[in-house]
């Protein structure tokens, strides 16, 4: 019965003629909520209210009342969901008052677009401002009349506001040009959204405002400075504190603008001279908070800096900060940086230090291009992002040779600390020349030498320690083998007990055909050296006494045995266990060694060439004729020293080798038809420069699956080194050198290997690893890149004293592209005179470049033509737009707070 009434009920209710148009406004009240992106869910909860509510509604009351009730219902949901109805109210007042601006509506008339003051000094504007808003989550809420905003909460102004507002301000049929906002500075960023009846009108509001707000907005130094020194100041401020100068920098350093001391100090001397404070000796003097204000400002002011983000800003349209959607066009057009909208914001918290809101001040755009994180060196070329499964065979390895020396290679120091030093700057190839020692312990030193000895354990305890304090991509010991068969199984002993399980000893697989990954020997150490072959024969001598060695352009590698065989050994291996041995051996070479010793400090970072080479031997006593005489001794009786030395190869030392074994070189066909894999081979500098001018194809075959190991000319007494680019080019993956020794060569070696987070191991270009590939390294190819860059300014350039400071100096720029020799070139700045705290060049220099993949670029600071620093990347790894490039000084280590300003370009 009562399920026949309510079925009877219902269709009347159906049937009703109020019911239906209540249905029908319902329906599209509906629908314009979902149109206005209101979820399907609270649609479908709201319309099944609106049923359930009207149905009890009509058995109460079966009138016409139903539809007026459910009109009003469903207008005060809709307000509720989609925010205010935007009825456009003529007269809004905005009042000014000393720390607030009251947003007022009134209905008299008032005078329009005009700035006036009340009698209590306020600032009234009399406008015909359409409504006025709160962004709030998770919709818009019309604001509260009365209600007060501090002036010190307001950060910026903006035209139009957020997209999917405006999308609802649309549906009320405003525009974006009737539109402004303004920003918060509070913990939810709210933001005020006005409504003008046009474009004049919010222009004019905009000016005004701004003349209102004008300073509160533009002056972000002081409030950045007033946040910085608030550390020194209470908020009762005694104006009587005084800051010394070590206090000062601490300030500097804080706020993230670290300082140089010398140039800190000369701006230090600048204020208190200008103040009448006499300068003390010791830094003795202090600056009270106003001159520390001066100090601070003539610190981190970059008018460099300042320019490009003044014109970023459109000071004709009222912005007085750069907003996000600039900010992100910003990074997009001009830094070529393809960005989430999350990620700009997450750079923009980081970098401003004082708008919290979605803004950008002066100050945190200067943070932001100063930011190691935004500059020259690609971010994500600080990670491994290369596949590290490939062959051994396709990377380059960063190596080192002889790596226990400390400076030459006749009477330098040995050390550990030097194996520690190369491991930590992400060294993979250290080199071990091993030697009888007294009371059996195996040595390491340069054999015929005045080098000094360090014992062969100490060495691996120390390999053990940090070989993987970089990555833990695996360590390759190449062992120099000259001992004993009884002193080489000691040796092996100290390897299998100091490394135990990091020591990699797995027999090679019978069906393996390539060289195992980096990610295979993960974690492991390797052992690089000579190894018995079956039934014990012995293994063919490595490339190092071949007829190569002996021509009358290349000295062997230990040229000293040359002077030992002439009648000096007791000058040579006798006093071999100091350097002191040097000064008092009386030897024609060591008497003239010195003259040999490095090369200046002033002299430019440049390769040392063979015509070098040949000067430096003229500089001694020991003719060209004599040299010849002792080498073709030499050559007479080297096989058959070779030979017994290599019967001398203990089968525990040889157990130690598995991949890398060293085997001689017969030529590339020779290799191809008849060398493994595992094996590898070990050039002299003059040879591989030979085979890379007139073998390349084939070198660079060969070096697709094989190991190649390039070490420097014995003739490089004083530990200069070559150049690694022609060696790279063909593929050659472990040039070693000498890592004490700073060059080019070096910068360019670190230069490579700080790719790929540094670990040691850089995959080569395909180019170089594809079996197919028809690249000739000695063609130059038709496609090319353009590289533009404008070198701008420096700040505080790298000096050798303080005194220098005084005076203007010299200064230039030379960027160097090295790589193929298509793409070799050098192009250098005007000089500008400044004594280096922020010299500006603002000059434009074009290269073109034919092998990106390989390609080099090198930035030097010259001060009268005298190395100043530099700092090198990889084409591959350098970013477009304006960009810091931070300066080192010649062991490659960094100057904090030195570097260079430019804007990068590259095309096709």
């Amino acid at each position: 019965m009562l399920a026949l009434l309510s079925t009877l009920c219902l269709g009347d209710y159906l049937l009703d003629p109020s019911t239906v148009v209540t249905h029908v406004i319902a329906a599209g009240l509906l629908c314009a909520l979902r149109l206005q992106g209101v979820s399907r869910r609270v649609v479908v909860v709201v319309s099944v209210a609106e049923e359930l509510f009207a149905y009890l509604l009509w058995i109460a009351c079966p009138s016409g009342l139903t539809t007026v009730a459910l009109l009003w219902v469903f207008l005060s949901l809709y307000e509720l969901i989609l925010g205010p109805r935007l009825s456009l109210k003529d007269n809004a007042v905005l009042i000014s008052g000393d720390s607030y601006v009251e947003v007022v509506i009134k209905r008299s008339e008032g005078i329009e677009f005009e700035l006036t003051r009340d009698d209590c000094g306020q600032f009234c504007v009399f406008s015909t401002l359409g409504c006025a808003g709160f962004l709030g989550c998770p919709w818009f809420k019309q604001i509260d009349i009365g209600r007060k905003i501090c002036l010190d909460d307001v950060i910026s102004i903006n035209e139009g506001c957020d997209f999917e507002i405006l999308n609802r301000f649309r549906s009320f049929g405003i525009q974006r040009e009737q539109l402004m906002s303004l920003v918060l500075d509070s913990k939810s960023a709210e933001t005020v959204v006005l409504v003008a009846r046009n474009r004049a009108e919010r222009e004019h509001w905009m000016v005004v405002l701004h003349h209102i707000l004008g300073t509160q907005i533009t002056d972000i130094r002081a409030a950045w400075l007033s946040k910085v020194l608030s550390v020194h100041y209470s908020d009762q401020v005694d104006s009587d504190k005084k800051t010394s100068f070590a206090e000062a920098l601490d300030i500097l350093s804080k706020a993230g603008r670290p300082y140089d001391r010398g140039y800190a100090l000369d701006i230090f001397k600048k204020i208190t001279k200008t103040n009448g404070i006499k300068w003390k000796l010791g830094g003795a003097s202090s600056l009270n908070k106003q001159q520390l204000f001066s100090f601070f400002y003539y610190a981190v002011h970059r008018p460099d800096i300042s320019e490009i983000y003044n014109k970023l800003i459109d000071q004709h349209h009222g912005k007085a900060t750069l907003n996000q959607c600039r900010f992100h066009e910003f990074v997009r057009d001009e830094q070529k940086q393809d960005e989430s909208k999350d990620t700009i914001r997450q750079w923009t918290l980081k970098s401003e230090p004082i708008l919290r809101c979605l803004n950008i001040s002066s100050i945190g755009f200067c943070n932001y291009l100063l930011d190691e994180e935004h500059s020259v060196f690609r971010s994500d070329c600080r990670l491994v992002y290369q596949d590290m499964k490939q062959p051994l065979s396709h990377y380059f390895i960063s190596t080192s040779h002889n790596t226990y020396l400390t400076k030459d290679q006749l009477t330098s120091r040995s050390s550990v600390e030097s194996y520690v030093s190369a491991l930590k700057r992400g060294c993979k190839c250290v080199e071990l020349d091993i030697w009888d020692g007294t009371n059996g312990e195996p040595v390491i030193y340069h054999g015929f030498t005045f080098t000094s000895k360090i014992l062969v354990k100490d060495v691996l305890k120390a390999v053990k320690e940090y070989a993987f304090c970089v990555s833990p991509y695996p360590v390759i010991l190449s062992f120099e083998n000259h001992c004993s068969t009884e002193q080489q199984k000691i040796v092996a002993r100290y390897v299998k007990d100091i490394f135990g399980g990091l020591l990699y000893t797995k027999a090679i697989p019978e069906e393996e055909t390539c060289l195992p990954s980096p990610e295979d020997l993960r974690g492991y150490i390797i052992v690089k050296g000579k190894k018995l072959t079956l039934d014990f024969e012995e293994p063919e001598p490595e490339d190092d006494l071949d007829d190569e060695m002996f021509s009358d352009e290349e000295l062997p590698e230990d040229l000293a045995f040359i002077m030992n065989m002439r009648g000096d050994g007791e000058k040579f291996g006798g006093a071999a266990g100091t350097a002191g041995g040097a000064a008092g051996s009386g030897g024609t070479l060591g008497r003239n060694f010195d003259v040999l010793s490095m090369r200046s400090e002033n002299e430019e970072d440049e390769f040392t060439s063979s015509e070098s080479i040949k000067e430096q031997r003229l500089r001694t006593q020991v003719t060209l004729n004599e040299i010849k005489e002792d080498l073709a001794k030499m050559k007479k009786n080297s096989s058959g020293k070779a030979k017994d030395a290599e019967k001398k190869l203990a089968k525990e030392f040889s157990d130690l080798v598995v991949y890398c074994q060293a085997s001689g070189f017969k030529g590339f066909e020779f290799a191809k038809e008849n060398n493994r894999h595992y094996h590898m081979i070990s050039l002299a500098e003059r040879r591989a420069f030979r085979v890379a001018k007139e073998e390349a194809v084939d070198a660079m075959r060969f070096n697709q699956r094989q190991l190649c190991r390039i070490y420097p000319s014995g003739a490089r007494i004083d530990s200069s080194n070559f150049n690694p680019v022609p060696m790279w080019n063909i593929g050659c993956q472990m040039v070693a050198l000498n890592y004490q020794t700073p060059s080019l060569s070096m910068q360019l070696n670190q230069a490579l290997f700080q790719d790929n987070a540094g670990c040691g191991y850089v995959l080569k270009p395909k180019l170089l690893t594809e079996e197919l590939n028809s690249f000739d390294p000695r063609k130059l190819t038709d496609n090319f890149q353009t590289l533009t860059i404008r070198v701008i300014s420096g700040f505080q350039i790298p000096y050798k004293n303080e005194k220098i400071l005084k005076s203007e100096r010299n200064l230039s720029v030379q960027v160097r592209i090295c790589g193929f020799d298509s793409d070799v070139q050098c192009s250098r700045t005007k000089v500008v005179k400044n004594n280096g705290s922020n010299p500006v060049w603002n000059e434009r220099l074009t290269f073109r470049i034919h092998v990106p993949e390989m390609a080099f670029v090198v930035f030097t600071v010259l001060t009268k033509d005298v190395y100043s620093g530099h700092y090198a990347l990889p084409f591959r790894c350098i970013r477009q737009g304006y960009r810091r490039v931070p300066l080192l000084n010649k062991f490659s280590e960094p100057e904090p707070s030195a570097h260079l300003f430019v804007h990068i370009n590259i095309g096709s």
